[in-house]
């Protein structure tokens, strides 16, 4: 199942990350940014600026809300039917997990 090795993997990612560095423990963007450069991605933002960012979260909580609640701005077809087969994976991967967090 390719969302459970995801999960697991990402994890992992996400424990490493939280082990060395504490600011990481209190900032969800400066974990976010860790786990991504961690993962090999190439990130440059000044730290100093980071509290003035919004949250990332927030960000993908009002895309939902635009796109689920008014209806505007929708996905393609592609990425609905992605969306949904990951969700069913998912809802599948969690109801039958011993993994807990």
């Amino acid at each position: 199942m390719v969302i459970e090795k995801t999960i697991e993997s990402l994890k992992s990612v996400v424990s490493r990350v939280l082990k060395r560095n504490e600011e990481s423990r209190n900032d969800d963007r400066i974990l976010i940014l860790e786990v991504l450069r961690e993962l090999g991605f190439k990130i440059y933002i000044d730290y100093n600026y980071l509290s003035a960012m919004p949250q990332f979260e927030s960000i993908t909580r009002i895309r939902r809300d635009l796109q689920n609640n008014d209806r505007v701005y929708s996905p393609n077809e592609e990425t609905i039917k992605r969306r949904e087969r990951l969700n069913e994976e998912s809802r599948g991967f969690w109801k039958n997990s011993n993994l807990s967090f």
